[in-house]
C-alpha cells in the first residue's frame, strides 16, 4: 500500500514539472516565432480591395466554371497584377530617390525624403 502511495505522488510530482517544461517551451515559441506580416508600406487598401475582388472572381469560377466568368476572372486579375506592379514600382523609385540623394550628399532632401517615409509607422 506504501509503495502505491509514493507512486503515485512521484508522478504527480513528474505530471507538474513536464506541464512547467510544457508551458515554458510554448511562452518561448510564441517570442520566437516569426510575423506571418511583411512589412510592405506600399501595398496599400487599394491594393488590398483589388487582392480581395480578385479573390471573389475567383471563388466565383470555383462554384461556377463558365466562359463569361473566366473571362471576367482574368479581366480582374490582369488589372490586379497591374496595380500592385505599379504600387511596387513607385515605391521603389522612392527609395531609388533617397538614395541617390545620399549618394550625391544633398543631406537636406535625404532627411526630409527619409523622415516623409518613417511617418507611415
Amino acid at each position: 500500500m506504501k509503495k502505491i502511495i509514493i507512486t503515485k505522488e512521484k508522478s504527480a510530482g513528474i505530471n507538474k514539472e513536464w506541464d512547467n517544461i510544457k508551458t515554458a517551451i510554448e511562452a518561448s515559441t510564441e517570442l520566437l516565432e516569426p510575423t506571418s506580416e511583411k512589412r510592405k508600406d506600399w501595398f496599400d487598401d487599394e491594393c488590398r480591395k483589388a487582392v480581395q475582388k480578385r479573390k471573389q472572381a475567383r471563388m466565383k469560377i470555383l462554384e461556377d466554371n463558365t466562359r463569361g466568368r473566366i473571362e471576367q476572372y482574368k479581366q480582374i486579375r490582369n488589372s490586379t497584377q497591374t496595380k500592385v506592379r505599379n504600387k511596387k514600382r513607385e515605391a521603389h523609385k522612392k527609395l531609388e530617390e533617397i538614395e541617390e540623394h545620399y549618394r550625391n550628399r544633398n543631406t537636406k532632401l535625404f532627411c526630409k525624403n527619409l523622415r516623409e517615409k518613417r511617418k507611415g509607422f
